[in-house]
């Protein structure tokens, strides 16, 4: 089967670099054409011939034998570097058959010589026709042994295959048995004259080789293997040798006696052939495998070089980003200064404000004007809230550098606390509170309060004049959001009122720190709660979106993933 695929892979190397090279079906059709050649032709060609009075000699007979010996022996060794080339049981059989077939011409040559001949139990006149027929049987049973041995590979794999061993004892047990038979055993009579065919054995190697051509035919490899091309000419020539010629000689070297020998080393030289062929696609295989792996070393130094230069290139990007974190963690820390100062050197002076402004309203306020007294209000409100603001933006820039540990959060402990804290302002506005089941989760508890408290207030703080507020608090088990996490599960957080609403249009400013959609003079506050919400959820690895229309309410929806893990509180790693 190997071979099958090293000479496929051989024509079509070969189709590649010829553009003229013929086609496959043109091939088959060329290769059909030869085998009906042929044997027509050895068949015409002794229908034209024969009744030739050629005779030859028993010295022509032996040097034919002793050619055909060195041939036999030659075909041999070919196939047997074949099998250890690439091992296939078929080269091996044919390999170990041609050397017993080799070692059976010689001796039908040897019978001939008269030296030998008084130690022959037979006269020479049957023991030529009979060693002929031991020989050519022979080969002619080994050719359906290589052909049976393939089919029983192909049938049961590799527990099929027949051990190297048992095919060198098989081979040298029959030809041992066929010289002893000849050694020691007399043999019958071989020409009949009176018949149509004057050697009637001549058939049992014909049909042996008749079946073995039917077989190799019907295998089917003789369309793209050149080995077994030339093995199904050998087979052809062979046939005809015992078949058309031999089966009528009449007697010792006369014209069919010579031209079935003359077929015989044909035979062998197109087996040769197709052994060189075999051969010659192995080592043009090679080559071509030589060749792609320069190529494949060519084109992997390439690809090695170009991966040096993007390795190079992530190096430099990984220094530009160490270089950014650098930056962005200095950003962080001045921050964390600027908090620091917002937080005392900003509000200190602004606290001076406030308590001389309280001093001016309680000791002075007889003595302003109308106007007096309202400059005196506007300036104490502005300082309330720009103290407010401080408090705020402190608050948000210190979410990501200055939370908790993520921990176990219940939070159904979490928004009764924050209900607890909204008590006046839900007893004020008549608010309804539906909470759903809610689950423990992992997080910062702080934040986590800070973010519903931020939900739940604004819900009550933006309510419809005609309406009392009711808020809907539920959670559920989803999985993916967006493109970003497909497959990731988190707690859907929903935050549903009955309020003002807002257009959808503005459902990503108003988580911008400081965006407000009202005038303070309507609702109070900062614009920096929704901000706070948003970088909270963040803080989480998570999202919050906003869905609403004007004046029938707004949802806002928090996404938090289930996989959180237990982690300390940001700069305790450091600390340690």
């Amino acid at each position: 089967m190997a071979n099958i695929s090293i000479d496929m892979f051989a024509q079509a190397a070969a189709a590649q670099k010829r553009s003229t090279a013929p086609s496959m079906e043109t091939v088959i059709r060329n290769r059909k054409i030869t085998y009906f050649v042929v044997g027509f032709g050895l068949v015409a060609a002794y229908a034209v011939l024969r009744g030739n009075t050629w005779k030859g000699a028993a010295e022509l007979h032996t040097v034919m034998e002793v050619a055909a010996t060195l041939l036999a022996f030659l075909v041999a060794a070919m196939a047997l570097v074949r099998y250890y080339t690439k091992k296939e049981i078929v080269f091996l059989i044919i390999g170990t058959g041609f050397v017993g077939t080799a070692l059976l011409d010689g001796y039908h040559a040897v019978v001939t010589s008269t030296y030998f001949r008084p130690y022959m139990p037979s006269d020479i006149i049957q023991l030529i026709p009979w060693s002929w027929v031991a020989s050519r049987q022979f080969l002619s049973i080994v050719m359906i042994i290589s052909l049976w041995s393939w089919h029983r590979e192909r049938k049961m794999g590799k527990a099929g295959r027949i051990k190297e061993s048992y095919v060198y004892i098989f081979t040298a047990t029959f030809t041992l048995a066929s010289f002893l038979f000849f050694a020691m055993a007399p043999l019958p009579r071989a020409h009949y004259p009176e018949l149509i065919f004057h050697r009637p054995e001549e058939f049992i190697p014909g049909i042996l080789f008749g079946i073995a051509l039917i077989g190799y035919i019907r295998k089917g490899d003789w369309q793209f293997n050149l080995f077994e091309h030339w093995l199904v000419v050998s087979l052809i020539v062979g046939f005809c040798s015992e078949v058309v010629f031999m089966s009528f000689s009449g007697s010792l070297f006369d014209f069919e006696f010579d031209m079935a020998h003359t077929l015989k080393k044909l035979s062998y030289v197109c087996v040769l052939i197709g052994l060189l062929a075999a051969m010659y696609t192995i080592f043009t295989a090679e080559e071509n495998s030589k060749s792609r792996l320069v190529r494949v070393n060519a084109s992997l130094e390439e690809a090695m070089g170009n991966l040096e230069s993007e390795n190079a290139l992530r190096k430099e990007i990984e220094d530009n980003l160490r270089s950014r974190e650098k930056e962005l963690i200095r950003s962080n820390k001045e921050l964390e200064k600027f908090a620091y100062i917002a937080s005392h050197d900003l509000k200190e002076p602004l606290r001076k404000i406030q308590a001389f402004g309280g001093r001016l309203d309680s000791g002075y306020k007889d003595v302003l004007d109308e106007r007096g007294r309202n400059y005196l209000e506007r300036m104490r409100n502005a300082a309330g809230r720009m103290s407010g603001l401080i408090t705020d933006l402190l608050a948000f820039s210190r979410i990501a550098t200055h939370g908790d540990a993520f921990e176990h959060v219940n939070l159904t402990k979490i928004v009764s606390g924050v209900l607890s804290d909204l008590e006046i302002a839900i007893d004020e506005n008549n608010a309804t509170i539906n909470l759903g089941e809610l689950p423990e989760i992992i997080g910062d508890r702080l934040q986590m309060r800070q973010l519903f408290q931020n939900l739940i207030g604004n819900a009550i703080k933006y309510k419809a004049a005609d309406r009392d507020p009711i808020i809907d608090v539920s959670i559920e088990k989803v999985t993916g959001i967006g493109e970003e996490y497909p497959n990731r599960e988190f707690w859907k957080i929903d935050v549903a009122d009955n309020g003002i609403g807002f257009s959808q249009e503005y459902a990503a400013k108003v988580f911008e720190i400081f965006q407000r959609l009202h005038g303070r003079d309507v609702y109070e506050g900062t614009g920096v709660g929704l901000a706070i919400a948003r970088r909270i959820a963040e803080r989480h690895e998570g999202t919050i979106t906003a869905t609403s229309e004007p004046d029938k309410g707004a949802t806002f929806t928090v996404h938090l993933p289930l996989d959180l893990e237990l982690k300390p509180a940001p700069g305790a790693e450091e600390d340690e």
